[in-house]
């Protein structure tokens, strides 16, 4: 279901985003090799050599304005006929998911965070991943809805309410594309 007016853009060239807050610096790792592998296993090993000494650095955090985007559940972002590729985590990035329409099905006219769906029925990923992301940006920018995927696992959630996330600011996101005239985006950065 390839879509050739669409093409694929990153976030930060596209002209009418533009960077709202700062949630964190951007900070060096180091990462050792895993000690737990199936050995004799190849692809295992494989990977311990290759992740022998990783050194990267983390982006600084950001949360991004995006003006009139359209979104659905499943993770996808499309402003105009731009396909943002920062939130396609682990989607492919040439092509729009079948049946989807490009006309919104509803409107929320208040500024609304989202975040992806991809992880959100992985327990380790909401956890380790989502809630951090909506934690900072939301104690950034207070006055925010924030769009929810029904899927979300339930112990996150519980982890919003607990890192005093007010649960009235949550709205449910379905697959149907909707229109935030306001979208607010929580740039990704795992640890």
């Amino acid at each position: 279901a390839r879509n050739g007016g669409v093409k694929v853009v990153p976030l930060a060239k596209i002209a009418t985003v533009r960077a709202l807050a700062r949630l964190g610096a951007g900070e060096r790792y180091t990462r050792k090799a895993p000690t737990r592998v199936h050995y004799g296993d190849p692809a295992a090993e494989a990977f311990r050599d290759h992740y022998t000494n990783l050194r990267g650095k983390l982006p600084r955090q950001s949360v991004f304005e995006l003006p009139n985007v359209v979104v659905q559940g499943r993770g996808m972002m499309l402003i105009d006929n731009a396909l943002v590729r920062e939130n396609l985590e682990g989607a492919p990035a040439a092509s729009l998911p079948r049946g989807s329409g490009l006309e919104p099905v509803r409107t929320l006219e208040r500024p609304t965070l989202y975040t992806t769906r991809y992880g959100v029925l992985n327990y380790g990923h909401c956890l380790t991943d989502i809630v951090p992301r909506i934690v900072e940006a939301s104690r950034a920018i207070p006055d925010c809805d924030i769009a929810l995927h029904p899927q979300f696992v339930a112990a996150a959630r519980e982890a919003l309410d607990v890192l005093g996330v007010d649960s009235t600011r949550i709205v449910e996101l379905d697959e149907m594309p909707t229109r935030l005239v306001r979208g607010l985006f929580p740039s990704p950065c795992s640890t």
